[in-house]
């Protein structure tokens, strides 16, 4: 069975500091 990977709406924080916001990636089942 193929699986796929939905991230919505992703923050990533560094202590206080937002170095990404609001990335959305869709990751078709066996593209990577």
């Amino acid at each position: 069975m193929a699986k796929s990977i939905d991230v919505s709406d992703l923050n990533i924080y560094y202590g206080d500091f937002l170095a990404v916001e609001g990335v959305t990636v869709p990751i078709s089942a066996r593209s990577v």
